[in-house]
């Protein structure tokens, strides 16, 4: 019963044994009306629910801020219902753009109704749950209370941003056709050198201006130079002591971004991609592989990650390099701390090439000067607001941080010094255009 019920109750009990204690006729009827009103509130109460609610998506995967229709479906296959209430409950982290996640309506026997909203989120994995409803007679002195099971999952991957090919070089490429320059001879688009007639070379291949000059009347055949395709590694850095997190943002979602930009592109190559989530409470992987299956399993796990601690892998140095092929292509996406340098500088030595995609969690950190209006007095509009103490000690860590990419690519490691306010493809396209350093006599 409800309290309403409960002090209709009380009332017509207190009024009748009023008027019995005074023996007055009057107030025994006042209570009549009210006692008739309690009866007929609880003949009319509904009975066990008998409702079942199915719950349907417009779609199970999407990227950041994409409209996704939630339908519910909710059946009476019980006895009639006056008032029923359905109120869904919704998973943290989305938000709802249109309509309602509640909805009151009266219940026929067999009767369906249908509830339906619009939410967007984030990256992140969401599962949907119960929803609740409560029954009441029309006379709302009693109701019922259910929690119906109606699962679904929505998964919101990163959004992905196409970047050019990159040119990698690693020390060992497989048997296949593929993007990188083997400077061996073999089939490929790309000219290589001249060298005499073979029996067996086809005709479009001979060069026949050089045939013509020569006085010995022979033959020569251009070579074309093989093409192969590589082991490439991907390691996301979701450790929470390298998350630097602003009111509204997370650095760890622009290297998450990045990862997926990354693997997109070095499998439209061709290439074999792995990805391993280094930290994040231990150790995700998804084993090498080739195309657009490997793509959308990258980014499932991309979607489910959320930066954690794990006290055996605050340090790079326990990178298992096992699970990344011999003299493969590997690259790093994470914010560089000086305790990192030496643990890449590591792999570089153990014969992979290492390409580094370091977001500037300075950039990232410091807040944007101020606009109009919003300046104080006596400073220059548009000008930071930072003490000489603040911006000298940003002065030296952006020193440091220069300090430490500097050692990688004196170790021949590329490196990706990333703004995150400029988007990746350019900040990509721009580093890798740079000559590699090769220091002689290995790496120290």
């Amino acid at each position: 019963m409800t309290s309403r019920s409960l002090f209709i109750f009380a009332l017509a009990c207190g009024l009748m044994l009023a008027g019995l204690a005074t023996q007055s006729g009057g107030v025994i009827a006042l209570a009549i009306p009210l006692m008739i009103y309690f009866v007929t509130g609880q003949v009319a109460r509904p009975d066990t629910l008998r409702i079942t609610v199915r719950r349907t998506l417009s779609a199970h995967k999407t990227t950041p801020g994409t409209p996704i229709t939630v339908t519910l479906t909710l059946v009476n296959t019980g006895d009639r219902i006056d008032e029923a209430i359905l109120a869904d409950l919704l998973p943290d982290g989305l938000e709802v753009i249109e309509g309602d996640t509640h909805t009151m309506t009266a219940l026929s026997a067999g009767q369906t109704v249908t509830l339906q909203y619009v939410v967007r989120g984030a990256r992140g994995e969401y599962r949907f749950g119960q929803a609740n409803i409560w029954a009441r007679d029309a006379f709302a002195l009693s109701q019922r209370q259910a929690r119906v099971s109606a699962p679904a999952q929505l998964l919101i991957v990163p959004e992905t941003s196409k970047v050019k090919a990159i040119d990698i070089r690693p020390a060992r490429t497989h048997g296949f056709a593929g993007p990188i320059p083997t400077r061996q001879a073999g089939v490929g688009s790309d000219f290589l050198a001249v060298r005499a007639y073979q029996p067996g070379d086809r005709l479009r291949q001979i060069n026949w201006r050089l045939s013509a000059r020569r006085s010995e009347q022979a033959l020569y055949t251009n070579t074309l130079e093989q093409e192969r395709i590589a082991d490439v590694g991907l390691i996301l850095d979701a450790r929470l002591a390298r998350d630097v997190r602003t009111p509204s943002e997370s650095l760890f979602e622009y290297s998450v971004s990045a990862t997926g930009s990354l693997a997109d592109t070095f499998l439209r190559a061709g290439h074999r991609v792995g990805l391993l989530v280094y930290g994040g409470g231990g150790l995700m992987s998804v084993y090498p592989a080739y195309g657009r299956f490997q793509r959308q399993r990258i980014l499932q796990v991309l979607g489910q990650l959320t930066p954690g601690h794990h006290m055996f892998y605050e340090s790079l140095k326990e990178i298992p390099t096992r699970f990344f092929a011999a003299q493969s292509q590997l690259v790093f996406i994470g914010p560089t701390d000086p305790d990192d340098i030496m643990p890449l500088v590591t792999l570089r030595a153990r014969s992979y090439s290492v390409i580094v995609v370091s977001p500037n969690a300075i950039t990232f950190e410091r807040p944007p000067a101020r606009s109009d209006g919003q300046t104080p007095a006596g400073m220059p509009t548009g000008m930071s607001t930072e003490t000489p103490v603040q911006a000298l000690a940003l002065r030296i860590a952006q020193l440091e941080r220069a300090h430490g990419l500097r050692q990688l690519r004196r170790r021949s490691i590329q490196v990706i010094d990333w703004d995150v306010r400029e988007p990746f493809e350019s900040a990509a396209t721009s580093a890798l255009l740079m000559p590699i350093v090769h220091q002689r006599g290995g790496v120290n």
